[in-house]
């Protein structure tokens, strides 16, 4: 019996913080659809197809081969990643990481004309971000290899 009061004071004290938790938790999944982060994640497949069109180019695949390949990529992509998983964690990531005022200041902004212009741009500017850095890695891939050759004769395995 001496506990009962205390466990209805902590009930007591937690429903207020469940209830903050909530309206936090509620914000967030309304920055997510103002984001359109279901068209975000798209756009992520869309930026690997500059990695795509590497993985023809290494294996020599004609235009065939090519949609083959990715063809495959899609499938995995749009059916065997959890998107709503994805959703969630995402969702936990930014309640972690933002105040629910700075949340309801992305809610502004991405609701704002400029934010939807952000959102409209984003994946190309992600796959044209992704393209630009894997060009300039293949300009300096001779360089890497000059830099990794100490290393691998080095830790090269002893016969």
């Amino acid at each position: 019996m001496k506990f009962l009061p205390k466990l209805v004071l902590v009930a007591a004290l937690a429903s207020p913080f469940s209830a903050m938790a909530d309206a936090k938790m509620d914000s967030v999944y309304e920055l997510m659809d103002v984001m359109e982060i279901e068209k975000q994640m798209t756009g992520g497949f869309d930026a690997m197809m500059p990695m795509l069109d590497q993985i023809a180019q290494g294996l020599q695949l004609n235009a065939d081969e090519k949609q083959e390949l990715t063809k495959i990529y899609k499938d995995w992509f749009f059916n065997d990643i959890d998107h709503d998983s994805i959703t969630k964690q995402a969702a936990q990531l930014y309640a972690e990481s933002f105040s629910k005022a700075e949340i309801d200041a992305l809610i502004d902004f991405y609701s704002s004309e400029a934010g939807q212009k952000f959102i409209e741009l984003a994946p190309e500017l992600m796959q044209a971000g992704a393209r630009i850095g894997m060009e300039e890695a293949q300009k300096s891939q001779a360089k890497l290899m000059e830099r990794l050759q100490p290393f691998m004769e080095k830790h090269q395995p002893s016969n």
